[in-house]
């Protein structure tokens, strides 16, 4: 047991799942505060797996009472199915009526300084976009304004406003207060060593150059932090031990 207690110390620190404030999620984060502040629709797109959504479900947490999350999917992003996430997200009873619901939806959010949060925002639909988009309009009627929205994917959330489909998107796209395109080759040495830091602390370049390269390339900070984790459960973190890691993994180096 003792042996066993002595092994388990001296196994390096799991790289934490939790928010850490990198350049790129700092950037997010602030953004969106920006948005839920200044209102109007916000748009943080590109590369997956570098830190957008732990942003916005940590801006959550810290203001719960001022912001809105939801995540589409292919099957939650039509209009209907939209309303009601964020019906249930602010206790609205859910009506058979769209325009019943989104009035009501309307009602909740006039004047309240919200930001709504919605990720995966590529699965919603045209319909679904041109109704949520006019929650950040001022009310006509009261003259209270709207709220914030930022949509958060991949880049395809962008370009299918300015590309063949901008006809379609011009209202929307009109809105746009602020976008930004987020690679993974803006990962900085500084990112790796917050998001590694007992390799940071060991001074092991090696390893986080290593990681590095991996946040930088398709797989991203997700996938530099899936390596390093099984290689620490393998017990060895050396640069050896991580690039065995990552081509048991099937992640491609360049």
């Amino acid at each position: 047991v003792e042996h066993e207690q002595a092994r388990e110390t001296a196994l390096p620190m799991v790289a934490t799942q939790d928010y850490i404030p990198t350049s790129i999620s700092e950037d997010v984060y602030k953004m969106i505060k920006y948005c839920q502040l200044e209102r109007g629709i916000m748009i943080a797109h590109g590369d997956a797996g570098i830190g957008k959504t732990k942003a916005a479900q940590q801006f959550v947490r810290d203001n719960p009472t001022q912001s809105i999350y939801i995540q589409a999917t292919p099957s939650t992003g039509t209009l209907g199915n939209i309303l009601k996430l964020l019906a249930r997200a602010l206790r609205i009873p859910e009506t058979r009526s769209k325009l019943d619901l989104l009035t009501n939806i309307r009602a909740k959010l006039d004047g309240s300084n919200k930001v709504i949060i919605i990720d995966e925002a590529q699965h919603l639909k045209l319909s679904a976009l041109e109704e949520i988009r006019t929650l950040a309009d001022p009310n006509t009627i009261t003259g209270q304004e709207g709220i914030g929205i930022v949509l958060i994917g991949n880049t395809e959330v962008y370009t299918r406003m300015v590309g063949k489909q901008e006809a379609r998107f011009a209202q929307l796209f009109s809105r746009i207060r602020m976008n930004r395109y987020y690679s993974t080759r803006k990962v900085t040495d500084e990112d790796v060593a917050k998001l590694f830091p007992k390799l940071a602390e060991d001074g092991r370049k090696k390893e986080l150059n290593f990681l590095h390269g991996i946040s930088q390339s398709k797989w991203g900070i997700r996938g530099a932090v899936n390596v390093y984790n099984n290689a620490v459960n393998n017990e060895n973190i050396s640069y050896d031990g991580l690039y065995a890691m990552a081509r048991t993994m099937g992640i491609g180096l360049v």
